[in-house]
């Protein structure tokens, strides 16, 4: 019966650390493609001119979405104005700086999603990566005894 159980235990937290694995691989490869899909965007910084809106949802660490008027210097030396949306852990204000991205071919502007990509990724690999560690170090446990 004991052995039975050991092994049940061995599955289970095989089957955990593989689950763990396979959504660690999702995430990276949708920040992957995202930088890729965003690669032919002309990064530039702008200076926010003012918060027109904001919603953010939760009192304590969220994500909030923003409406902002941004100034950043475009490719002909000239400085240009333009609305961007920003969903963001921060609380921008005006003379902030902030990321954009610019397509030339069809004249849009974008605020850059990788910083908030990037502490998503982290926070992931943080909490997942600490799971597959305490399920494996318990195995390892239920090995040795």
């Amino acid at each position: 019966m004991e052995r039975w159980r050991r092994r049940i235990g061995l599955i289970a937290a095989g089957v955990c650390v593989t689950t763990c694995l396979i959504v660690l691989a999702g995430i990276t490869w949708a920040v992957l493609w995202i930088r890729k899909d965003r690669s032919g965007l002309v990064p530039v910084t702008g200076e926010i001119t003012k918060v027109v809106a904001s919603r953010r949802s939760g009192a304590r660490f969220s994500f909030g979405r923003y409406s902002l008027n941004v100034r950043y210097r475009a490719s002909d030396g000239r400085f240009a104005q333009n609305s961007v949306e920003k969903t963001t852990y921060w609380f921008p204000s005006a003379g902030d700086h902030i990321g954009l991205l610019i397509d030339k071919k069809r004249g849009v502007v974008e605020a850059s999603p990788f910083p908030e990509l990037w502490i998503v990724l982290a926070m992931a690999y943080a909490f997942l990566g600490g799971i597959i560690y305490m399920v494996v170090k318990v195995s390892l446990f239920v090995i040795q005894s």
